[in-house]
Order: structure tokens, then C-alpha cells, then sequence
């Protein structure tokens, strides 16, 4: 599954020549991405499932398109604010006969965590907004008075984007933040928010390592060595700021991933089975219907 880590290329493909800033942020409205997918050097990357090494803030007044992230299918694409957080699966459906106009209005917003002097660290944005956390829901609804706030701040983003002025980095990332703390305002989170202590901070690094895997996931002593902590530690940590165990947690990632690639491709259950470590075809679906009460095959079946 393709992974990608550069912004533009996910956006245009190889044949795109952006600024500097565009390895850390980048702004396009959704008109410029429907031009972008009709000229040949797009690869359609958007459309493929895949994962991003970085975020993304969709504010859409109206889009045609529909979108999958993880397991789930998001349809009504209007007055929504989707968040996109690294290491989420993707894809992108549109109606193969969608125009410029049909595509809808809006913006797409990409950054890395490197474009914040004070947040460098991935775990410390997801803290400070919860609305990242792989957890959370990714599409929220809002009210004509919630979109018109949050599409100001992101008409500016794109506006000082676009103009090479002095300090224009620092204005970007002043909008950014701002957008951030709005949108944490009317997702109401704020009281979600917890301080970085020591056993929060390892619970969210674990589950930073857990986003970044690929579908195999290993036992609770594999990520507690990466860490250079104890497995005992690492699950006292973990029960203390989730309440559950590291290895229930290990276990919600597999079946999420599991869900994402049966709903979000063709790949036969065999080789996905394959892919997740099962010597047999049978044990796998024995493992998925434990924790979901359906088969592998039922659940792809399923409608959305």
C-alpha cells in the first residue's frame, strides 16, 4: 500500500514544482484539484487507497465526491470538516461524469507537525486537539455560522498562501493555529484536553507506532522494545490514560485495518490473511469473527 510523505506528490504527482513551504503545508481549493486530476501527469493518487505521513483539513461547502476513511463511507460531502490525520486509510470516489461546477467549493488543507516551532512532536498535536486522535470521528457536521468562521480563516490561509511577502510562514502558521483552536471551540474537546504527563506521553507514542504500521502488528514486548521501556510499564502506561490494556488496543488496530482493507479494496481475504500474518485462511476468519461476529467475507458484503 502506497504511503505517501511528500504533499505534492500525493496532490499532482512527479511533475509539480512547488515552494518550499509545500513540504510542510499546502492549500488548494477543490476547483484547482478537479483541474490538477484531468491533465495526464496525475497518477489519480487521491482516488487509490493509501496512507499520508501527514494531516489534512477538508472544509467543504459542497463536493460531489465521496470519500472513505478507514472503514467508513462518507457520502454527503456539504457543510462538512473532515480531519485526516497521518496514517489514516484513504480514498477518494467521484462520479465519472463530475465537471468543475458538480465538484463543489471548498478547500484542502495539508500540513506536517514540522511547520510549528512549538509543536514539533506528532503526540503533541494530538493532545492538544483531540479531534486528530485516530479514535475520533473524522467528518463533522456544521452550522452555516460554525462553516462561515471556519472558511474565513482557511480563505486567508490560501490567500497569504499564494503571495510571497515577507514573514509569510509565520502568518500561515498563526492562521493555522488559530484554525485549530476554533475548530477545537466548536468540536467542544476543550475538556478532552490533558497535560503531557509521563504515562501520557508513552501512551500516545505507542500510539503513534501503531498508526504507522502496515497491517502486521506485533505482540505488546515488540513495541514496548522500540520504546526501550518494559511491556509491564508500557501496559500500566497505556490502561492508565486509555483504560484499556495495550494488547485490547493492539487488537482495535488490527481489526480497524482489517475493516479498512476489506471495505476500501478488492485483495482477496487469502492474501490479506497473508498480509496479517495467518498460516491459514481459516484461523483469520475465526480471529475477525471474535471480535465483529461476522466473517471477513460478510462484513465486505455488508452495504455502508
Amino acid at each position: 500500500m502506497k504511503i505517501f510523505n511528500n504533499i505534492v506528490e500525493l496532490l499532482y504527482g512527479d511533475n509539480y514544482r512547488g515552494s518550499k513551504l509545500d513540504e510542510y503545508f499546502h492549500i488548494a481549493t477543490l476547483s484547482e484539484m478537479k483541474e490538477y486530476r484531468e491533465r495526464e501527469s496525475f497518477k489519480g493518487n487521491m482516488t487509490l487507497l493509501h496512507k499520508r505521513d501527514f494531516y489534512e483539513i477538508a472544509v467543504i461547502i459542497s463536493s460531489a465526491s465521496k470519500v472513505r476513511i478507514g472503514d467508513n463511507y462518507y457520502a454527503d460531502q456539504k457543510n462538512n470538516l473532515n480531519i485526516i490525520s497521518p496514517f489514516q486509510l484513504f480514498s477518494l470516489e467521484r462520479d465519472k461524469d463530475d465537471d468543475i461546477k458538480k465538484q463543489g467549493n471548498g478547500y484542502l488543507i495539508f500540513f506536517k507537525p514540522e511547520l510549528f516551532s512549538s509543536l514539533e512532536q506528532a503526540y503533541e498535536l494530538h493532545n492538544e486537539f483531540p479531534f486528530f486522535s485516530f479514535h475520533t470521528s473524522p467528518v463533522y457536521k456544521l452550522s452555516p455560522t460554525e462553516m462561515h468562521d471556519i472558511l474565513y480563516l482557511a480563505e486567508q490561509l490560501y490567500l497569504e498562501a499564494r503571495e510571497d511577502k515577507i514573514n509569510r510562514v509565520e502568518v500561515i502558521r498563526s492562521y493555522l493555529i488559530l484554525m485549530l483552536y476554533k475548530i477545537k471551540r466548536l468540536l467542544r474537546t476543550e475538556n478532552s484536553i490533558v497535560s503531557i504527563n509521563r504515562h501520557e506521553e508513552i501512551a500516545s507514542k505507542f500510539d503513534r507506532l501503531l498508526i504507522a504500521e502496515s497491517g502486521k502488528y506485533g505482540p505488546v514486548s515488540y513495541y514496548s522494545g522500540k520504546m526501550n521501556i518494559s511491556s509491564v510499564y508500557l501496559s500500566e502506561c497505556v490502561k492508565k490514560a486509555t483504560g484499556k490494556s495495550a494488547k485490547q488496543i493492539i487488537i482495535e488496530f488490527r481489526i480497524l485495518y482489517i475493516k479498512s482493507v476489506l471495505k476500501q479494496s478488492n485483495t482477496p481475504i487469502s492474501i490479506i490473511s497473508e498480509r496479517m500474518g495467518f498460516t491459514e485462511v481459516t484461523n483469520f476468519t475465526k480471529y475477525f469473527k471474535k471480535y465483529t461476529g461476522k466473517t471477513p467475507l460478510q462484513f465486505r458484503r455488508e452495504k455502508n
